[in-house]
């Protein structure tokens, strides 16, 4: 290959578009599926039902190395060019009208000066411009809206026709299972692309991810140290993961993990198995497990060795496969048309509406114009005006983009396209009186219409009710179709989408679910099962066989559910499973563990700002094995109640502990000797057994005090 030594691990993004590096991934994959037979089995993997999965790469691809486009190798930055150029010419014919479709409605134009059509000199790097920065870029030279699109448009249809090609490679050699690829998963256009053409969806998700100083894996690396409880952002587990999925296609966290150093890891763990059952994610791959022996110490992303991720694996799979913890009862579209998918920072104008995944199942929806289908609740996306709600129970909004506000062509609002050409009355701020849609009844609050519908207009139709008057009766802020079960606006900004489309869910099935969701920051599941309060930073799972308390344990005491909890340790997570299918009151085969924090031995950090004006964390030194829980006896502790009576009291702040009861027979483990534990239900014959399997009677009335050196301590 030209220039081999310059293209990096797994040849990123080229491997995607040039013809000899597919042939060469196909000559990959024949070897190592279909070629190779298992000696032991007789089985090629391509018909082995141990290979359930197959992905064609890994966070590849033009949309992830967009800021490297400048910067390509040769001769592969001129191959894609010239595939560029002539995408342009089956579009645009010529330079003329190619500059035509780039001038916006100020007469800006972003062909560039010496680029053309019929030259082949249209640049690739047109999309320099930071993502949400279009606003101030519009019009600019490279920068413009129609240029984006393209751009975005084209890498798709690169990505397509790669994934068309290796899939109808590995399908006419007789691969059955499912098949997918890993690009931009957050990229809108990029997952349309895996989804028009590949199996399932295959999305990453990392909660405090390790920041690298120049891209560099070496210390120092920073990091947020947050909760993801307290992510207000939409960047915690349930919204991203439901950003990556769509309606059609089943969905597979394929590489995820809550990264060390963050002391947080244990409440992540919890979150994950929580809104993975809510959400009916269909995989779960916890990454990673590191197996080399000289590997003794915590690391970003192994499992293998930490309490605090290690320590919940198990439950979490029993969880998960079991689904103790129910699916959503009700499941919110977001629609994208084929323009909205034009719009590669359209997932930033949507995280905050990806947040009600912390109450109903979440998925996108693609379609080309009308969208007509039956989910129990739609909301556009409204990216674009380039759509059609055709049908019920749908919210109807635009985004209050940069290039719609500045967009003074006479085009049809989607509101009016989707059949509300309502009369209107120009775009502006007023004060709106509030009657319980978006917010609360009585409330007088200033919003921005863009435009405004006349509220005379809105009040002549019998069936439409006006969400927020303003003050001098000219205009109501959107409207409610009583007939077709919609809620309309013009535009709302982020946060607005979401207190709409909370309301809309609420009052078609739930009235306890409003937007005060976003005003407490407490968010429950339509299942009832998950609450989420952001402001305690707690999460609390309460289902039939499965009860979680994970956070801030300072205020677990406020927590709900079968299971009470009382804690001097400040962080951490305690679960409780049962194992025989029944609830905590009958119940006999049950887990009951606690975990919380864990630091490797020297581990060094320190406070850092960054770069984003807010606080993170710089590790400036990883530390050695062993690895300590920080546990110290207290006199305090942790009290477990179930079903209203106590079953465990353990003397100790910090550290790690589990019980599992096996009918009559107990079995305890406790991590840091000299901690005092109460077992008020247990048997009272105790036998401790040390690391080398040697056994041990102990007195045991109720009470017992750890022993140094025990592994486990049998109650029987």
């Amino acid at each position: 290959m030209p220039a081999a030594d310059l293209l990096d691990r797994g040849a990123k993004p080229y491997a995607v578009f040039n013809e000899r590096l597919i042939e060469l991934q196909m000559a990959y994959s024949r070897a190592l599926l279909l070629d190779h037979v298992n000696p032991e089995t007789g089985l090629r993997y391509a018909q082995d039902p141990t290979v359930c999965m197959i992905e064609l790469c890994d966070e590849n691809g033009l949309f992830m190395a967009q800021r490297r486009r400048r910067t390509l190798v040769p001769p592969y930055r001129e191959e894609l060019q010239r595939r560029w150029n002539f995408w342009l010419r089956t579009r645009y014919e010529a330079t003329e009208s190619l500059a035509l479709a780039w001038t916006d409605w100020r007469g800006y134009c972003a062909l560039g000066d010496g680029e053309s059509l019929e030259e082949g000199t249209v640049t690739l790097h047109g999309d320099a411009a930071e993502p949400g920065q279009l606003a101030a870029s519009l019009g600019t030279g490279t920068h413009a809206a129609g240029r984006l699109n393209d751009l975005s448009q084209f890498m798709a249809s690169v990505h397509r026709d790669y994934f068309i090609q290796m899939t109808g490679f590995l399908r006419d050699r007789g691969l059955q299972v499912p098949i997918t690829a890993v690009t931009d998963f957050e990229c809108i256009p990029d997952l349309r692309s895996v989804h028009d053409t590949l199996d399932f969806i295959g999305a990453n998700y990392y909660y405090d991810h390790p920041v690298l100083r120049d891209g560099q894996w070496r210390l120092p690396m920073y990091f947020v140290n947050h909760t993801p409880l307290g992510d207000t952002e939409g960047g915690s587990f349930a919204p991203k993961l439901a950003m990556s999925a769509v309606a059609d296609r089943p969905i597979v966290a394929r590489e995820w993990g809550v990264c060390w150093p963050n002391k947080f890891r244990a409440t992540g763990m919890v979150e994950a198995i929580a809104y993975a059952a809510l959400q009916d994610i269909d995989a779960m791959i916890l990454f990673t497990y590191d197996i080399r022996p000289e590997a003794r110490r915590l690391d970003f992303f192994d499992v293998s060795r930490d309490p605090a991720r290690w320590g919940l694996a198990a439950l979490g799979a029993r969880v998960f496969l079991r689904r103790d913890v129910a699916e959503a009862k009700h499941e919110i579209e977001v629609g994208y048309s084929r323009v909205d998918s034009y719009f590669r920072d359209g997932e930033r104008a949507l995280a905050q509406l990806y947040r009600a995944s912390h109450v109903a199942a979440m998925r996108g929806r693609f379609f080309d114009e009308v969208h007509d289908g039956d989910a129990d609740l739609i909301v556009a996306s409204g990216l674009s005006s380039g759509a059609i709600y055709a049908g019920e129970r749908a919210v109807i909004s635009a985004e209050q983009r940069a290039e719609d506000l500045l967009n003074r062509r006479h085009e049809a609002t989607l509101a009016e396209k989707s059949g509300y050409a309502v009369d209107t009355v120009p775009a502006g701020r007023a004060v709106f009186e509030w009657g319980g849609t978006l917010l609360a009844a009585g409330v007088r609050a200033e919003r921005a219409t863009h435009p405004g519908f006349a509220l005379r207009a809105v009040e002549a139709y019998e069936h439409y009710r006006p969400i927020g008057r303003s003050l001098d009766g000219t205009r109501t802020f959107g409207l409610r179709d009583m007939r077709r079960d919609n809620w309309v606006y013009h535009a709302l900004d982020p946060e607005d989408k979401l207190r709409a489309a909370l309301d809309a869910f609420g009052q078609l099935y739930d009235q306890r679910i409003t937007h005060r969701a976003v005003d407490t920051g407490r968010f429950v599941s339509d299942t009832r099962q998950i609450v989420r309060d952001e402001n305690a930073e707690l999460l609390v799972v309460n289902s039939p066989t499965f009860q979680a308390i994970a956070g801030a344990l300072g205020s677990a005491d406020r927590a709900t559910g079968r299971m009470s909890v009382r804690s001097s340790s400040s962080i951490g997570a305690i679960c409780w499973l049962s194992l025989d299918g029944k609830g905590p009151e009958d119940s006999t085969r049950w887990v009951l563990k606690m975990v919380t924090i864990a630091l490797n031995t020297g581990e060094e950090k320190s406070l850092h700002v960054g770069e984003r004006e807010r606080a993170v964390f710089s590790l400036d030194a990883a530390g050695e094995a062993p690895i300590t829980t920080l546990g110290q006896p207290t006199g305090a502790g942790t009290v477990v109640e179930l079903a209203g009576r106590q079953v465990a009291s353990v003397g100790m702040v910090n550290g790690s502990w589990e019980i599992v009861r096996d009918g009559a027979a107990w079995y305890v483990y406790c991590d840091t000797p000299g901690v005092a534990m109460t077992l008020p239900e247990a048997p009272r014959r105790a036998t401790a057994y040390g690391a080398d399997g040697e056994t041990a009677p102990m007195d045991f009335d109720g009470a017992l005090t750890w022993p140094a050196g025990a592994r486990m301590v049998a109650l029987h």
